[in-house]
């Protein structure tokens, strides 16, 4: 189709849907209020993200939506959606004093422009927001690690244990081997690097990584994103799951399992020493060429990258091995 052909067709399906829209009773007062305080196009923005809506419904829900008793192009064959999002796909906070059915049951012209988001994270990590004493031991130990600690440091368990002094933040090395050594230990020991990205908001995941103290952030309304939102809100479920279970393996042997977990910390920083690269880290913001250190940009001389990473894969498939054997 050319443009003008794809113009055209939107034209006449906006048209089409607005005639059958304002012959419901909600549609024609919709339309007589939206045109006394605002322009044309304002209503033609509102119809607009209806279709929308309502294409995700008929693709997402097509059993639901041929079911459906409701008008087409109707408010309440929105709400339908409204409702279906809601409780199959990932909650639609409205704030946080009424819940999304509540308004709709309350409200027959109620409207989401567009998708509400907010972190679901239990904690809010900034500085102070938190007690460190009422966190599950997975988030204590890493905020330990990442802090670094050159004395022994007792948590507050029942009964107390007392761990090992820790090594300092591990760079890009040492992180590598972290995470790997945690994996290669097997059981719920390998989500350990998971409390670090939660931690620091850095889990890739939209529903985890956005701070509760941010408030509420908004995505346009398409198929793409509520389907990639009902994944992420699924994944972040999982883990969730991989963080009690994690809690609960470190209650099993306090001295034992948390002892564990830090001598892979301390054994990745001694390493990471050993290969020269400690403090140096690789990051997605800055160009593949450049390592920073610290606050500053040093230039990877060429081919020096691939050295890095080459070694550091070395020393992996060594770990691995003496694992195996």
């Amino acid at each position: 189709m050319t443009p003008q052909s794809n113009l055209a067709l939107e034209s006449a399906q906006m048209y089409l849907a607005s005639r059958v829209r304002v012959r419901t009773p909600l549609g024609a007062g919709e339309y007589l209020e939206c045109l006394r305080h605002h322009a044309r196009e304002t209503y033609d923005k509102r119809l607009s993200i209806a279709l929308d809506c309502l294409s995700i419904y008929r693709q997402l829900f097509t059993e639901q939506y041929a079911r459906s008793a409701a008008p087409p192009f109707s408010m309440q064959r929105e709400h339908e959606f409204y409702r279906l999002v809601h409780t199959q796909c990932f909650p639609l906070h409205v704030d946080d004093e009424t819940d999304l059915l509540t308004y709709l049951a309350r409200e027959p012209r109620f409207f989401l422009p567009f998708i509400p988001l907010r972190g679901l994270q239990r904690h809010d990590w900034a500085a102070g927001t938190f007690e460190y004493e009422k966190l599950d031991l997975p988030y204590q130990l890493a905020l330990i690690m990442m802090e670094g600690n050159n004395e022994p440091v007792t948590l507050l368990t029942k009964p107390p244990i007392t761990l090992p002094p820790t090594a300092p933040p591990l760079a890009a090395v040492g992180w590598s081997l972290f995470t790997n050594a945690c994996k290669v230990a097997g059981g719920p020991l390998r989500f350990l690097p998971l409390a670090f990205n939660l931690i620091n908001y850095k889990t890739g995941n939209m529903w985890l990584d956005l701070p509760r103290r941010a408030g509420y952030v908004v995505r346009a309304w398409s198929l793409e994103t509520v389907s990639a939102l009902t994944l992420m809100r699924v994944e972040a479920e999982k883990y969730d799951i991989a963080m009690r279970a994690l809690h609960n393996w470190f209650h099993e042997d306090l001295a034992g399992c948390l002892g564990t977990a830090v001598k892979l910390w301390n054994d990745a920083s001694q390493k990471e020493r050993e290969s020269g690269y400690e403090g140096m880290m690789t990051d997605e913001l800055v160009d593949a060429g450049w390592l920073p250190l610290g606050n500053d940009l040093v230039a990877a001389p060429p081919g020096e990258m691939e050295r890095v990473m080459g070694a550091l894969h070395e020393q992996l498939y060594e770990q691995e091995r003496g694992q195996l054997n």
